[in-house]
């Protein structure tokens, strides 16, 4: 989203760059004698800009002290930095392709998260499940050792019936025994 903001940015500043005076706009003062030294011609001192033109070429597009042209030509051109139409309809398509890829990002993203979340759904209902069979199971466990208790109790009272009947079938015997040793 940032990339795009900084597109669409720089966009409308060579759009705000590009407007051109209008005529309400610029004053139409006539220039003082101070400022005819400055707009005099001087030398160019650059190598690669464009030739100035000279009053011959303006001839015909002069018009009266003071009042403004419009110029289709850049002022000052600056070397390096891309103009003009072609570079213009770069950035815009730059500017679509970078949205609908973010467009793209998002849509998957979104997709991503509703299966993760439908995801999520069938782990809780999974964890549900375990969490009541391990109730289950913990209660049918809790019966079992209640059964195997009572199963063992039973038993050991069953050993000692019988240990206690045969102490008594030995007691018995050995009076029964003992009276007829004499």
């Amino acid at each position: 989203m940032k990339i795009a903001e900084l597109v669409l940015l720089a966009f409308a500043g060579v759009a705000l760059c590009a407007c051109r005076a209008t005529q309400d706009s610029v004053s139409t003062d006539q220039p003082s004698e101070m400022d005819a030294d400055f707009w005099t011609k001087r030398p160019s001192t650059a190598h690669n800009l464009p030739p100035v033109k000279t009053s011959a070429d303006n001839a015909a597009t002069t018009t009266s002290p003071g009042s403004v042209r419009t110029v289709e030509d850049p002022l000052r051109p600056i070397e390096g930095a891309p103009t003009g139409r072609v570079w213009l309809l770069e950035m815009y398509q730059n500017a679509v392709n970078e949205k609908e890829r973010l467009a793209r990002v998002a849509t998957d993203t979104a997709r991503d998260r509703d299966a993760a979340l439908a995801h999520v759904a069938e782990l809780e209902k999974a964890r549900a499940d375990l969490e009541s069979r391990n109730a289950a199971l913990a209660s049918e466990l809790a019966k079992l050792q209640t059964k195997s208790l009572e199963l063992a109790r039973r038993l050991a009272e069953s050993e000692l019936a019988r240990l206690e009947a045969e102490k008594a079938a030995l007691d018995g015997r050995v009076v029964d025994g003992g009276a007829e040793k004499p």
